[in-house]
């Protein structure tokens, strides 16, 4: 496999493992965000590069292969410029997704959270790494949270 082969793949459409799994990472995405989870499903079909949630819907009725998962691309292809690139641009049209979506529900919004910030939601891995991240960010959540929230005893 070269690297050549992988970029133009990962660039493209990404297939959610499941429908249950779809419904989780739009979860998560709702929770990262702090939207309702409708828009988070419509925000991330439209990530994953379908034009609508119902579009995605349809193309997971029909048996296909999953990904193509970040976590699963050999670390020989994933450190090549080319595929950085590819992951960082498909980073961005994700961020600018959320911020138009964002924008046109609620108005000019600041963003609060980075590029860096969204990327370590691992909205292009497998289940099982995308639930780890999840997790790990939930948890640095809350204890910020927790720490910008205690009370002096």
């Amino acid at each position: 496999m070269n690297a050549t082969s992988f970029p133009p793949r990962i660039g493209g459409r990404f297939h959610p493992a499941t429908q249950q799994q779809f419904s989780e990472y739009a979860e998560h995405l709702r929770c990262f965000i702090g939207c309702n989870y409708i828009v988070s499903r419509e925000m991330l079909a439209r990530i994953y590069q379908y034009q609508n949630l119902y579009e995605l819907e349809q193309v997971l009725k029909i048996s296909g292969k999953p990904g193509p998962f970040d976590d699963a691309i050999p670390w020989e292809i994933r450190g090549t410029d080319e595929t950085q690139a590819v992951i960082v641009a498909r980073n961005k049209r994700a961020m600018r997704i959320i911020f138009n979506c964002i924008s046109a529900r609620r108005g000019s919004i600041e963003p609060k959270f980075t590029l860096q910030q969204l990327s370590a939601l691992e909205l292009f891995s497998s289940p099982l790494a995308h639930e780890t991240a999840f997790r790990t960010l939930a948890g640095l959540r809350s204890t910020i949270l927790s720490e910008y929230f205690a009370f002096p005893h």
